[in-house]
């Protein structure tokens, strides 16, 4: 029935999300129309359970990802501590930090991005800067680090614009970036990581 769905869009030059789907098997070949699709454990699992998580985040660009583009529910700005988290149906919160979750929208691909929460959530809210820009769509990517289930550092790029994002899971550390596939000339960074105190405050960051 999808690929049905994808023909009669297309005829209707109407483009394709499918929300509680497997997991891409192709289609997108036949018909790009299809943004793209979730099969993923997703957090609104946060609702009544805690499974999703940073290690869960992690091992999608391995594992989920390689079948294609995810709608994964990004922007979580309501991020508490994994020692202080605690299972909500209204006004769920999630378990990285913000950080983290403007990371995953480099680093995942997803042709439809989205924010998972109300527009209350993100008033005033720092980082929300880079979801008003980021793209979309690349014309470049490349994978500089990358570890399973461990790290991974994700370039893509944009026109003459790149974005750089990294995800680590729970352990701390020390990673090298090698920028050697910048092209030649001089560039200005815009740089965002986890504060001091985010082990704490996981919504606080630095730029």
């Amino acid at each position: 029935i999808q690929e049905e769905i994808l023909e009669c869009a297309a005829r209707h030059r109407l483009f394709i999300q499918f929300h509680g789907s497997s997991k891409p098997s192709g289609l997108v070949r036949t018909y790009p129309n299809e943004f793209t699709r979730e099969g993923t454990l997703n957090y609104e699992v946060c609702k009544w359970d805690t499974l999703v998580n940073a290690d869960h985040d992690i091992a999608i660009p391995f594992t989920r990802m390689l079948a294609g583009a995810t709608d994964y529910h990004l922007g979580g700005f309501r991020a508490l501590p994994r020692s202080e988290f605690k299972i909500q149906y209204v006004n769920p919160h999630v378990m990285s930090t913000r950080c983290h979750m403007l990371a995953m929208y480099v680093v995942l691909e997803n042709h439809l991005t989205s924010l998972c929460d109300t527009p209350k959530a993100y008033e005033g809210q720092p980082g929300f800067e880079v979801l008003r820009t980021v793209p979309g769509t690349w014309d470049e990517i490349r994978v500089p680090l990358a570890r399973m289930n461990e790290h991974v550092t994700v370039a893509r790029r944009s026109g003459s614009d790149w974005w750089v994002g990294s995800l680590n899971n729970g352990t701390e550390r020390d990673l090298k970036l090698e920028l050697d596939f910048l092209s030649e000339g001089d560039y200005q960074a815009t740089i965002y990581t986890d504060a001091e105190d985010v082990e704490r405050n996981p919504n606080n960051l630095d730029r």
